[in-house]
């Protein structure tokens, strides 16, 4: 009797040890070029406030005083200046690595922990791969990659809320397993909580309307009362948390004078709930049509590793109303996203900003794919063994395919970015010999400004040419195109 090719070991190994090689190497295409990522714009800004006042007084002053930053962040203030005492210039290079391991880490515990919970059969390696399919397409398709995985300061901005969440998530499943907990659990909840909602506002409202999302789910899903309130115990603990931190980057005295600004135009509430809903719907509409392959291929993804499940059974009607839940909360998810941006600007959010709801919009997606999988798998809609088999043979070949297709295009402009980095390299020793030779208004080659990121201008009183300064402890510093023979531009 012929066998169902998924349910053969041999297959499942063999699909697993490609598809692990595989998500090794992109992963490592991600981190090589991060290996070449140097201080940017604010980076100068954060490190020369920790360095003028140390990292305790460092942390504290921008929150009530105006620098060139936004001081009321106070998460942001506290892991930039950790990452200025931890890595400084020496490790820049090192940071998408920490960040991508700390992703990787949390959100692979997170599917372990979910699949564990429901007793859906699946194992560490595949909650890695699941987890690596994830990260990996958030890279790939992310609206500004550089600013939200390279760039230090905005990658603190954005990625690493996402990141302090999925441990929450993590910390809150293993929690909940308990019939007791003692106070101090719920006080390491609470602080993580408010560290978590520091860092910016569209994170900090994503995190409230996550966790909302999650208390009703629960609410609803677990039916044995002693779970529910232990839950219930918990995830308001995490709303106290971030509720607490909305109050905390609100009452910031620096905000009067951040609202003066030029770029400034506070919505009025039609307005906020008009643009935020539309802006809602662009977003995702922008995002599916204008990268529907590999959107369809992360789908695709999804409906494969369903295979590797033998429990759950969907009818029609359930994968219906879960899908349409799906799109429902991702949809009020992005309206939520807009919120900031539009109550400030009236404008649709800058691309590193999009990151959080890009981030939720992949797992939407692949979720998707998992419920149709176990639709078609499990619902007998695929009789003939033997066109299974050749369905699932056809899928992983072009899965695999398309992986391989990706690794050039994610590899492309690494030399670019490692003449960059020499350059960099070279200015800044460049710097410190004449700052050694006691000269204090120093002149250094200028560079292209990469991906919008403000670069030294040739202006002394430029506000990042300022910043630079006071990191490098001299009076001035000012940037002139190709000044000792050093091109402004790298191919």
């Amino acid at each position: 009797m012929q066998k169902n090719l998924i349910q053969s070991n041999w297959f499942k190994k063999f699909a697993l040890g490609i598809f692990f090689t595989l998500a090794i190497i992109l992963l490592a295409c991600f981190v090589y070029k991060g290996f070449f990522s140097r201080y940017l714009q604010d980076d100068y800004c954060y490190g020369s406030t920790i360095k003028a006042q140390g990292f305790f007084k460092g942390v504290i002053y921008p929150y009530f005083h105006s620098t060139e930053y936004n001081g009321n962040r106070y998460s942001l203030t506290l892991f930039a200046g950790l990452t200025e005492i931890l890595f400084g210039t020496r490790l820049q290079s090192l940071f998408a690595l920490f960040a991508i391991l700390t992703w990787l880490g949390s959100l692979t515990f997170l599917i372990y922990e979910i699949f564990a919970k429901h007793k859906k059969g699946f194992f560490s390696l595949v909650s890695f791969l699941i987890a690596s399919i994830l990260i990996i397409f958030t890279c790939y398709l992310a609206p500004d990659l550089y600013q939200s995985l390279y760039w230090r300061n905005s990658s603190l901005t954005y990625l690493t809320p996402l990141i302090f969440n999925l441990f929450l998530l993590c910390w809150i499943f293993h929690q909940s397993k308990k019939t007791i907990i003692l106070w101090p659990i719920y006080l390491i909840t609470f602080v993580i909580s408010v560290i978590a909602a520091g860092f910016s506002e569209v994170g900090t409202v994503w995190q409230i309307t996550i966790w909302c999302m999650i208390l009703i789910a629960y609410n609803l899903y677990l039916k044995n009362k002693s779970i529910i309130v232990v839950n219930n115990r918990l995830l308001f603990t995490v709303l106290a948390g971030e509720i607490v931190g909305t109050v905390l980057l609100i009452i910031s005295p620096i905000n009067s004078s951040q609202l003066l600004g030029s770029s400034v135009e506070i919505a009025t509430f039609p307005v906020l709930i008009k643009k935020s809903f539309r802006f809602g719907f662009d977003f995702l509409n922008y995002s599916l049509t204008g990268k529907w392959l590999p959107f369809f291929v992360l789908f695709l993804f999804g409906g494969f590793f369903a295979q590797f499940s033998s429990n759950g059974r969907y009818s029609i009607t359930e994968w219906a109303k879960y899908t349409l839940v799906i799109v429902l909360c991702m949809y009020l998810i992005s309206v939520a996203c807009m919120m900031p941006s539009v109550l400030i600007r009236t404008a649709y959010p800058d691309p590193r900003a999009l990151l959080i709801p890009h981030f939720m919009l992949i797992i939407s997606v692949f979720v998707i794919g998992v419920l149709t999988g176990r639709l078609i798998s499990l619902n007998g809609l695929i009789h003939s063994i033997t066109f299974s088999n050749l369905v699932i043979s056809v899928l992983f070949l072009a899965l695999a395919l398309y992986s391989v297709r990706m690794i050039p295009m994610i590899a492309s402009g690494i030399s670019a970015l490692q003449e960059r980095a020499l350059a960099w390299d070279q200015r800044q020793a460049y710097i410190y010999q004449e700052k050694s030779a006691g000269e204090m208004n120093i002149t250094v080659p200028a560079f292209d400004s990469i991906a919008g990121i403000n670069e030294l201008h040739l202006e002394k009183d430029h506000w990042v040419n300022i910043c630079a300064a006071h990191y490098y402890g001299v009076n001035s510093i000012s940037a002139v195109e190709n000044f000792n023979g050093t091109k402004p531009y790298f191919k």
